[in-house]
C-alpha cells in the first residue's frame, strides 16, 4: 500500500491493488468520502478483478471515484483527529506508551492519523467516537475509512509508514468492545456439547490451534484457540476445560485458570460466528443416507470416487519427469536461497545454462530446453555472468534468454501477463515450450510488498502458480536467506509450502533443504572461478566468474522407483535366459545381440513361468534400459548388452558369421 502526494494516482490501480493484497474495497463518490454503493460492508470486495470492473474507464476516461476500505473482518483503523486544537496527538502519544505497535500508517488530508491493525476475523469490534481516548474514532464492524491515493478537496491520503500491519494489542481490542448484535446472530447453530463436537474440538486444541507464548501475541493465540475450538459447538465452560486440559501447556508459560477463563469468555462474547459454525451439520444440514453394500448405485456428487488400485496404476504415468536428475522435476517450482554474496545467482546461472545447452550437470542427466531468466536485479552485472559462461563452455546453440529488467509479480494486473507473453514469444522463437523459467530474485518480483505477510506473499505465489501453469516451465526463483539462517528463505512460510524443491547456498555448498516426493539430498561443494571477458577502453581486464565444482561431492544415491524396479527386473529376467541358453548351446566369449521381437516373444509367452508382459511394457523397458546404459541400439530392431554394466555378461549363445551373439528366440 503506497501513494505519495507527487504521484498522479490512477484510483483503479489503487483499487485493484489494495484488493490484490486482501483489502475489501468499494467506490466513494468523486472527491468525496461518501459510499458510491449501497450496502458497503457487503458489497465491498477483495477481489482485484472486481475492483478493476468497478473502476473500469467510462468512455475513455478514468473513473475518478475515490477508494474506501471496508474495516471489520479483521481490520481495524484507528483514526487519530491532529487538528490544531484537538488532543488526538496527546492521545497517539500516550497509546505508543503503552506499547501501541508499529503498523502501517496513513495521513489524511486534515493531518489526522490512520493506524491500521489486524484483528482475528472472528473477532467483532464496535466502532466509536471519542469513546477509547479524546479526539479517537474506532473503525471496524460495518466501518470504512479513505483509502490512500484517494483526493478530497482538502488533499491527498497518503501513506507515511508502510510497515506491514500488525496485530492490535490485547488492551486496545478490550477498550474498543464488541459491537452490538442482534440476537438472532448469536443463536448457536446446532446441539453443542455433542461427542463429535467434544472430539473434534480436542483434536483441535491439542494439534491444530496455534500455541500461545508471552511476549509473541499469546493473547491473542488464546483468544484465537477459544474461538476456533467455540465453532465446533462446544458450551463455554467446556472450552474452559478443553483448553486446560489440551492447550494450555503446550505454550510458555501456561495460564492461569483465572486468566484463561477471561479469554475464553471474551471469545464467547465477542466472536463474529455462532457457536457451531465449524460443524457440517450447520454447514449442510442432515445428510440423507445413502445404500450400502457392494455395487450400489449411490451417487458422489461432482467428484469422482478413484479407486485405490486404479490410483496405483497410474503411478508410471504420474512420476515426476526429472528436468535435472535428482535436483529438479520438470513442470514443479523450485527455491534457490542465501545470503548476499555467497554466489546464488552463479549457481542459478550454472544450472539455467546446463539446461539450455542439454548437458550433464555434476553427472546428472538433464533435460534440454530453452530458458528465460528474469533478471529483475543487478541487472548490470549479468552480462559478465553470461560471458564467462561462453568463454569457459562455447554456447552454440544455446538455448537461453534473458529478461533484463525489474518485473511487479505482487499484483496480477501488473507486468504477469506481458511476462506470460515473453515466455511464449520465447517458446515461438526456440521452436519448443520453454523448460525453465528463472525470477531473480524474489524480493524485487514483490515490488515493494511485505514478504512477511501472508497476504502479499500468498499473491505472489499466485501469480508465480500463474505463470507456471501458463508456461508449462519449471519455476525457479532466488531469494535471500533471513536473519536466522536456521529456519531457511526469508519470509512468510506460504513460499516454503509452495515449493517442491528448496536449495541453500552457503559456504560455498550448495545444499538440498526439501524436496517434495523424494528422499534425495545433494551437498556439493563449488568455488567461483575468474574468468577475463575481456577490457575497458583503458585496457583493463573486465572480469566474471563461473561456479567450479569439487570433483568429488557428496549425492545421495537415486532411489529406484517402482516402475525403475520393475524395468530392472525384467532385464535380471532377459539376462538369466540368456546365461542359461549360452550354457545350453556352449557358446561363449560374445557380446549378446537380440532383436526386439525376441523380447516381446520371451516376455508374452503365456507358457513362460512368472507374470505375463504386456507389450507396452516391454517396449518401456527398453527404453529405459537403453537409457541407463545397460543396452544399446546397434541398427532398427537390434541391441546388444553394453560391456561392463550391469546387465553385461559372458553368458554365451550360439554365433553368427560376425562373431556376435544373438537369441534365436524362445525354447521350451
Amino acid at each position: 500500500m503506497s501513494a505519495s502526494p507527487a504521484e498522479t494516482v490512477n484510483l483503479q490501480d489503487v483499487a485493484a491493488g489494495l484488493a490484490e493484497q486482501g483489502f475489501r474495497v468499494f467506490p466513494l463518490i468523486p472527491g468525496g468520502k461518501t459510499p458510491a454503493v449501497e450496502d458497503f460492508p457487503n458489497a465491498a470486495t477483495p477481489d482485484p478483478d472486481r475492483a478493476l470492473a468497478w473502476w473500469s474507464p467510462v468512455l475513455g476516461d478514468p473513473d475518478e471515484r475515490n477508494v474506501g476500505v471496508a474495516t471489520g473482518r479483521g481490520l481495524v483503523v484507528i483514526d487519530y483527529d491532529m487538528k490544531p486544537g484537538q488532543d488526538g496527538a496527546r492521545s497517539l502519544f500516550n497509546h505508543e506508551m503503552r506499547g501501541l505497535p508499529t503498523t502501517l500508517t496513513v495521513r489524511t488530508p486534515t493531518g489526522g492519523i490512520h493506524k491500521y491493525l489486524r484483528t482475528d476475523p472472528e473477532l467483532r469490534l464496535a466502532n466509536s467516537v471519542g469513546k477509547i481516548a479524546p479526539n479517537t474514532d474506532v473503525r471496524a464492524e460495518n466501518g470504512y475509512v479513505v483509502a490512500p491515493g484517494s483526493v478530497t478537496e482538502k488533499g491527498a491520503y497518503v501513506v507515511i509508514d508502510d510497515s506491514p500491519i500488525a496485530d492490535a494489542p490485547e488492551w486496545l481490542i478490550a477498550e474498543c468492545g464488541a459491537a452490538r448484535v442482534r440476537a438472532a446472530d448469536v443463536q448457536d447453530l446446532v446441539e453443542l456439547d455433542t461427542e463429535g463436537a467434544i472430539s473434534r474440538a480436542t483434536d483441535y486444541l491439542k494439534h491444530h490451534a496455534e500455541p500461545s507464548y508471552k511476549g509473541s501475541g499469546g493473547d491473542l493465540a488464546a483468544f484465537k484457540a477459544a474461538c476456533g475450538a467455540r465453532d465446533f459447538g462446544i458450551y463455554e465452560v467446556t472450552c474452559l476445560e478443553l483448553m486446560l486440559e489440551h492447550w494450555n501447556d503446550r505454550g510458555v508459560p501456561s495460564w492461569s485458570p483465572e486468566r484463561l477463563q477471561e479469554k475464553v469468555e471474551h471469545a464467547y462474547r465477542y466472536a463474529l460466528n455462532p457457536a457451531g459454525v465449524a460443524s457440517a451439520d450447520a454447514e449442510f444440514g442432515e445428510l440423507p443416507p445413502l445404500p450400502l453394500g457392494e455395487g450400489s448405485d449411490a451417487q458422489a456428487g461432482k467428484f469422482e470416487l478413484l479407486d485405490f488400485n486404479d490410483s496405483a496404476d497410474r503411478a508410471e504415468t504420474a512420476a515426476a519427469e526429472p528436468l535435472i536428475e535428482g535436483l529438479m522435476d520438470r513442470w514443479a517450482m523450485s527455491v534457490l536461497y542465501g545470503a548476499s554474496n555467497e554466489g546464488k545467482t552463479f549457481v542459478m546461472m550454472d544450472l539455467a545454462y546446463h539446461i539450455a545447452m542439454g548437458r550433464r550437470w555434476n553427472g546428472r542427466a538433464v533435460k534440454r530446453g530453452p530458458v528465460v531468466y528474469v533478471v529483475a536485479e543487478g541487472g548490470n552485472q549479468i552480462h559478465k555472468r553470461t560471458a564467462a559462461l561462453r568463454e569457459r563452455y562455447g554456447a552454440e546453440g544455446a538455448l537461453f534468454d534473458l529478461i533484463v529488467a525489474p518485473v511487479n509479480l505482487l499484483r496480477s494486473d501488473a507486468d504477469l501477463k506481458d511476462l506470460i507473453l515473453a515466455l511464449k514469444a520465447a517458446a515461438a522463437k526456440r521452436g519448443a515450450p520453454v523448460e525453465l523459467v528463472v525470477v531473480d530474485t524474489l524480493s524485487r518480483a514483490l515490488a515493494g510488498g511485505d514478504e512477511n505477510s501472508s497476504v502479499d506473499m500468498g499473491a505472489i505465489v499466485r501469480n508465480l502458480d500463474r505463470l507456471r501453469a501458463a508456461s508449462g516451465a519449471h519455476l525457479a526463483v532466488v531469494h535471500h536467506t533471513g536473519k536466522d539462517a536456521a529456519r531457511g528463505a526469508r519470509g512468510h512460510s506460504l513460499l516454503r509450502a509452495a515449493t517442491d524443491t528448496e536449495l541453500e547456498v552457503a559456504g560455498g555448498r550448495l545444499i538440498t533443504r526439501k524436496q517434495r516426493d523424494t528422499e534425495e539430498r545433494v551437498n556439493l561443494g563449488f568455488r567461483l572461478d575468474s574468468i577475463k571477458v575481456g577490457q575497458d577502453c583503458e585496457g583493463h581486464s573486465i572480469k566474471g566468474a563461473t561456479c567450479e565444482w569439487e570433483p568429488v561431492s557428496e549425492f545421495s544415491a537415486l532411489p529406484i522407483t517402482g516402475a525403475e524396479a520393475e524395468a530392472l527386473a525384467g532385464f535380471e529376467t532377459w539376462r538369466g535366459e540368456s546365461i542359461r541358453r549360452a550354457a545350453l548351446e556352449g557358446a561363449s566369449g560374445h557380446p549378446i545381440t537380440f532383436r526386439t521381437s525376441e523380447v516381446l516373444a520371451f516376455f508374452t509367452d503365456s507358457s513362460r513361468e512368472g507374470a505375463k508382459v504386456s507389450e507396452s511394457t516391454i517396449k518401456r523397458w527398453l527404453g529405459q534400459w537403453d537409457q541407463s546404459g545397460m543396452v544399446r541400439k546397434e541398427k532398427r530392431g537390434q541391441w546388444v548388452v553394453a560391456e561392463g554394466s550391469k546387465g553385461s555378461t559372458n553368458g554365451h549363445m550360439a554365433s553368427d558369421p560376425s562373431g556376435s551373439v544373438r537369441f534365436n528366440g524362445p525354447t521350451h
